[in-house]
């Protein structure tokens, strides 16, 4: 596409917020009138071609778009128009959500045999972890993202410099930014196994660390943090933490895929309330929710700006593998559901489907499931699958795709 033709798509994309989705009619145009468009007056066919790109779109984002490169779509009100992408190949890009187009690209990379770390703060604010051209070590920036979508004031923050061999595999700002939690993982010297994950709060004006360490499970022998989120006011840090009974050899990021029976994993979500100069354990936290016989494969969970809600992914039925007719590995129906805490109410179902034959396609590598929202608790993007995953944002109980260009590599965190 040019320059243009993504200008238009974006300006078309804001008017059709207003539009609310019920009110539209099918489109029917008798086959009979267009050839009439060649004796338009040349203003009358520039505004019937702006037109019909507008009902075009529209249809398209009725439509639900479509595995692989769907069109461009539409936004419904609030929904942001960008968002920050890490991939598999570590780069850091900024993106349309109605095009895919990317906007900006940051100037860093993932260190080597590991996937760059995004997060959103909210009003355009987002942090991200990541090696610098002529630097060996990663560390923790900020950055804002315009209203044309390019990146502005990107800057280290004070206190998010990494030690060798560390890396960043989980992070969530402060709405606002004033603290970044992160999860850090040691990287391996040859292919034998990372050391478990630990976590940290870094003050970004002042650079103090706090830190907690995630102690057993059992016969646990390595602990990952599946994913970070804090509550609006910034006083709760969800954590949802995952223990494994033998330590897969080679994984340097988070993964909740434990070597092997279901019974080897343990995974719950605490809440913890970082004081600084506090150095703990994960265990000091409130305990908001655990691995059950209703939530047998708990994968992700985000707390709610009030505090009052875990949206979670569950994994749950038969077991599938990455290879057909193999030997099954996780459940195969994955649903994202929202639960009231601390009591463990079920509240409702923003949607699910069946990971199915699409997924036994896929390589189970780290991070294969992801599930952020914005900064108004309201829209959600999720990832699930490696190579050539299952991605979009949910809206009313469906999945829009998000748009990739052919031989783009594919994501492994996104935030709005």
């Amino acid at each position: 596409m040019t320059r243009t033709e993504d200008r238009l798509t974006d300006a078309l994309g804001a008017v059709a917020d207003a539009v609310p989705e019920e009110t539209l009619r099918p489109l029917v145009t008798p086959p009979a009138a267009w050839p009439r468009l060649r004796w338009l007056a040349p203003g009358a066919a520039a505004a019937s071609v702006v037109l019909l790109a507008s009902l075009v779109t529209v249809v398209v984002t009725l439509a639900g778009g479509s595995r692989g490169t769907p069109g461009p779509t539409t936004l419904r009100k609030g929904v942001p128009r960008y968002y920050a992408e890490a991939d598999l190949d570590g780069r850091i890009t900024v993106r349309s959500t109605t095009t895919g187009r990317v906007t900006a690209t940051l100037p860093l990379r993932a260190p080597a045999g590991t996937v760059g770390v995004v997060s959103s703060a909210g009003s355009g604010l987002f942090f991200a972890a990541g090696v610098p051209p002529h630097s060996p070590l990663e560390r923790v920036y900020r950055f804002r993202v315009t209203a044309a979508g390019q990146v502005a004031g990107l800057t280290a923050v004070r206190g998010g410099l990494l030690g060798p061999r560390q890396a960043v595999d989980a992070l969530a700002a402060v709405p606002g930014g004033d603290r970044v939690a992160v999860s850090l993982v040691r990287l391996a010297r040859s292919a034998g196994p990372a050391t478990g994950d630990t976590l940290m709060v870094i003050d970004t004006a002042t650079g103090q660390r706090t830190s907690w360490q995630n102690g057993t499970r059992g016969r646990a022998s390595l602990f990952r943090v599946a994913n970070l989120s804090w509550t609006g006011d910034g006083r709760g840090l969800a954590v949802l933490g995952v223990w494994c009974r033998a330590a897969p050899a080679g994984l340097v990021r988070s993964s909740i895929v434990c070597p092997g029976t279901q019974a080897d994993r343990t995974a719950e979500v605490r809440l913890l309330r970082p004081v600084r100069g506090h150095y703990g354990g994960l265990a000091d936290g409130q305990l908001l929710l655990s691995q059950s016989a209703r939530y047998p494969y708990l994968a992700q969970a985000v707390i709610s700006p009030d505090g009052k809600t875990l949206t979670v992914m569950v994994l749950t039925g038969r077991k599938i593998g990455p290879d057909p007719g193999g030997p099954g590995v996780v459940p195969g129906d994955l649903t994202v559901s929202q639960i009231a805490v601390p009591s463990g109410r079920p509240l409702g179902v923003l949607y699910r489907r069946p990971l199915g034959p699409t997924f036994e396609r896929t390589s189970l590598a780290p991070d294969f499931l992801s599930l952020t929202r914005d900064s108004s608790g309201r829209h959600w993007i999720m990832i699930a699958g490696v190579y050539h995953p299952i991605n979009g944002w949910l809206q009313r109980g469906r999945l829009v795709p998000l748009t990739r260009s052919a031989g783009m590599s594919d994501p492994s965190f996104e935030a709005w």
